[in-house]
C-alpha cells in the first residue's frame, strides 16, 4: 500500500508538470490541476479498501460488493466531492448557475419563468387597454368637435394659427382628464416655442424641426413629439409628456393630434378660399 501512495504522488508530480510546461491557458492549468489533486486524494485515502481483509462476524452492505468496485466507487465519489468543493472555492464553478440548473430540473425555476411571463403579459395587456381608452376618448372629442360650426372663429380670429393650436391643446387637455399631470404643448416652431418648451424638450423637438418634413416619434416612451411645417406661423410642434403619469404614450395618439392639426388648417383654408369667391 505503501508503494501505491508513493508512486500516486510521483506520478501526480510528473503529470502536474507536464501540464505546466504544455498548457499556457491558465483557466485550463486551474481546472485540470483540481482535477488531478482531486483524483490523487481519492486514490490515497481509498487504497485501505482493497487491502481490506473480509470479516465474516460483522455484515456490511458494502460486503456484497467486490471490493475492487467498492474501491473504484469510493475513487469517484470522493472525486466529485472534492473536485466540486475546490471549484467552487476557487471560484470556476458558480453556485447560482448550479441552483439555477437545479431548480430548472425540479421545475421550480420553469414556473418562475412562466410567472414572470404571465406578469409581463398582464402589464402590456393593461398598457394597451389604457393607451385604447385614451385613443377611444381623443377620436371622440376630435370627431364631436368636427361637428360644430369653428371655421367663421378662427377666420375671424387677430391669428388664426395661434387659435387653431389653441383649439387642439384643448381638445388633448379634454382626452387626458384622466391623467392630470400629463404636459400638453402645441407651440409655433420659432424662439418663442422653444422658449416656452424649455432646454429639455427643445432638445427633443429642434432637430426634428429641422428635417423640415412631418414627423412624429417618441422619446422615453413617454415623450411623444409632431412636427407639423408649414408657411409662416402655420409651423407647429405638439408635444405630449406623459412622464409623470407613468403612462406610455403610443404613436397613435400623437399622430391624432397631429392629424387633427393639418385637417383644421386645411378646412379654414378651403373655407377662406370659398369666401373670396
Amino acid at each position: 500500500m505503501a508503494y501505491l501512495i508513493a508512486g500516486t504522488i510521483l506520478l501526480t508530480v510528473i503529470i502536474f508538470v507536464f501540464i505546466i510546461k504544455k498548457i499556457r491557458n491558465r483557466i485550463k492549468i486551474i481546472t485540470l490541476s483540481i482535477c488531478l489533486v482531486a483524483l490523487a486524494f481519492s486514490l490515497i485515502s481509498s487504497y485501505r479498501l482493497l487491502f481490506e481483509p473480509f470479516d465474516p462476524g460483522q455484515f456490511h452492505p458494502s460486503a456484497l460488493l467486490n471490493s475492487q468496485l467498492v474501491f473504484l466507487l469510493n475513487v469517484l465519489i470522493k472525486f466529485l466531492f472534492f473536485y466540486f468543493l475546490t471549484a467552487i472555492a476557487c471560484g470556476i464553478i458558480n453556485p447560482e448557475r448550479i441552483s439555477k440548473y437545479g431548480a430548472k430540473l425540479l421545475g421550480v425555476e420553469i414556473y418562475s419563468e412562466y410567472t414572470e411571463k404571465a406578469k409581463k403579459i398582464e402589464e402590456n395587456a393593461d398598457k394597451a387597454d389604457r393607451q385604447m381608452d385614451l385613443i377611444v376618448e381623443l377620436n371622440r372629442n376630435i370627431f364631436d368637435f368636427l361637428l360644430k360650426p369653428f371655421e367663421e372663429s378662427i377666420i375671424k380670429a387677430e391669428n388664426p394659427a395661434d387659435m387653431i393650436r389653441n383649439l387642439i391643446r384643448d381638445i388633448l387637455i379634454k382626452s387626458y382628464y384622466k391623467h392630470p399631470r400629463v404636459k400638453i404643448y402645441v407651440l409655433p416652431l420659432n424662439k418663442r416655442g422653444f422658449l416656452e418648451l424649455g432646454e429639455k424638450l427643445t432638445a427633443y423637438v429642434r432637430p426634428l424641426a429641422l428635417e423640415n418634413r412631418p414627423l412624429t416619434t417618441i422619446e422615453k416612451k413617454t415623450i411623444g413629439i409632431g412636427i407639423v411645417p408649414g408657411l409662416e406661423d402655420l409651423s407647429t410642434a405638439i408635444i405630449i409628456d406623459t412622464t409623470h403619469e407613468n403612462y406610455e404614450i403610443s404613436d397613435a395618439e400623437i399622430c391624432a393630434a397631429c392629424s387633427l392639426f393639418v385637417a383644421l388648417a386645411t378646412i379654414i383654408h378651403w373655407a377662406i378660399r370659398c369666401q373670396e369667391f
